[in-house]
């Protein structure tokens, strides 16, 4: 489909919705991509069977886990093969990125995955020149458990190299930064990327992985101070400008400074023009259109799911939609989902419940069926959606006075805060239990109720969470009332 046609077709429309006939258009936008894509799923449709229909933004406490698509990188597009040294087999290289492509089978790990084949790169150079047959020993150990998908004990071995041979390497450190965080261990990351700006400050990789980590633990001004520093890095390449000024706007989402986000969306899609891979800048496009489009989706509403800005919610289906249709074109699973999400959320502000439903489950099983086992990055999406679904039930029991629908809000708020407790998503944890506690007020059980809110405020003061602060303490008055 053309987008710059059906911009230009129904711009003027969407621009200027007015109120009754604006909300039947939006949704007739909602249902028309919806139909659209059942219908053409067998003409759009790869080997990852999905159809596009979306990811909650969090812009309120009663909300999710308000995450949104971070760019990672290498700046460059990373070879995928390996080179042969020292008697590795292209069938042993062949067995690595099938391991790999297992654990990481998705959109954004297959990044990840790249950037691991180029540790396993670097430490095979090391392995060339050594004269140390144990170490070559442990080397050929450690690619045996990379064949076997086992990052933890591959990541073990190279650092018992490293410390062996006392040598050490901004890249390396940044390496064995990606196999910590893809398991998980955000400690042990920071400390081998914090390493690597260390010995090589002016390498923009290390600082912008900083930033989304300590994003994800919930030090948001941290991130940003990250990426600031980027940007000031001399002669920066317009991917890594793309790419850190989309992580810069989604940090602004974060804090609810939303003119500044979008500003700095517009800048990222500014840089990207310049981008001369055509399929890399689709790809960073669309993670800056899905993002930009949460953002005008909280512009345009409430914190009661009321449209307050007709124009900025169709802004925000008009680049959901174009998100979505590049995710199509690329063949990204994982970037639909994001966008199906998204679309869910845009179909509960309109009221269109179980359509809004539909959408957030069809997206769950696209998250689950692109990765054959668990990462933190899909998990951190899947709770996200979970979040979303949980909301979506809040909101149709606030319409219906069903106390099933309740009940099912209290049951994906819960599953939603165990994903972001497994994978210390701090902010997630603290709007999910923010949430229980407004369920639990209206289940009158107010014991509940004070344990979530409790939880929640420690964990905001402890991590300097504060714009999440005023939304708890108004919280916090309400069930004073209650009570």
């Amino acid at each position: 489909m053309d987008w710059t046609n059906f911009w230009e077709n129904y711009k003027e429309i969407i621009l200027t919705l007015s109120s009754g006939a604006g909300v039947a258009i939006i949704g007739w936008l909602i249902k028309l991509l919806f139909i659209r894509n059942k219908k053409s799923s067998s003409n759009t449709e790869t080997k990852n069977n999905f159809k596009i229909t979306i990811h909650e933004n969090n812009k309120q406490i009663g909300g999710n886990n308000n995450s949104g698509t971070i760019i990672h990188g290498d700046n460059n597009q990373v070879d995928q093969s390996i080179h042969m040294h020292n008697g590795h087999s292209e069938e042993q290289v062949k067995r690595i990125h099938e391991a790999l492509e297992k654990k990481f089978s998705n959109d954004e790990q297959k990044d990840l995955s790249e950037q691991i084949l180029k540790a396993v790169n670097s430490l095979l150079d090391m392995q060339k020149t050594s004269t140390d047959e144990e170490q070559k020993n442990n080397v050929g150990a450690a690619i045996k458990q990379l064949e076997l998908g086992n990052t933890d004990l591959a990541t073990e071995i190279f650092e018992e190299i490293l410390i062996k041979n006392n040598k050490e390497s901004a890249e390396v450190n940044r390496h064995l930064g990606v196999i910590t965080w893809l398991n998980n261990d955000i400690e042990k990351a920071i400390k081998n990327y914090e390493r690597s700006t260390e010995l090589e400050p002016d390498n923009p990789i290390g600082w912008n992985e900083l930033g989304i980590i300590y994003q994800r633990v919930g030090n948001v001004q941290k991130s940003i101070d990250l990426f600031s520093k980027v940007l000031k890095i001399p002669n920066l390449d317009n991917v890594t400008k793309t790419s850190v000024l989309a992580n810069l706007g989604l940090c602004y989402k974060l804090l609810n400074e939303l003119d500044k986000s979008i500003n700095t969306f517009l800048a990222a899609i500014e840089a990207s023009n310049f981008i001369e891979d055509e399929t890399l800048k689709k790809k960073r496009i669309l993670n800056i259109f899905g993002n930009i489009g949460e953002v005008y989706f909280i512009r345009g509403t409430d914190e009661y799911d009321r449209i307050i800005n007709e124009s900025d919610l169709g802004l925000a289906a008009s680049y959901i939609m174009k998100a979505a249709e590049f995710s199509a074109e690329l063949n990204l699973p994982v970037m639909a989902a994001n966008q199906g999400v998204r679309l869910g959320n845009i179909s509960r502000i309109l009221e269109e419940f179980d359509l809004a439903i539909n959408q957030i489950n069809q997206a769950i099983s696209w998250y689950k069926s692109s990765s054959k086992e668990s990462n933190p990055q899909i998990e951190e999406f899947i709770g996200a959606a979970i979040g979303s679904l949980a909301k979506t039930y809040f909101m149709k029991y606030k319409k219906n006075k069903d106390f099933n629908d309740l009940s099912m809000a209290r049951d994906k708020f819960k599953e939603s805060l165990d994903i972001s407790n497994r994978i210390t998503h701090i902010d997630g944890i603290i709007r999910n239990h923010a949430s229980l506690c407004q369920v639990y007020i209206l289940f009158n059980d107010f014991e509940q109720a004070r344990f979530h809110l409790d939880s929640a405020t420690k964990l905001a003061d402890k991590h300097n969470v504060n714009n999440l602060k005023k939304s708890l303490a108004v919280l916090s008055n309400k069930l004073k009332e209650e009570v």
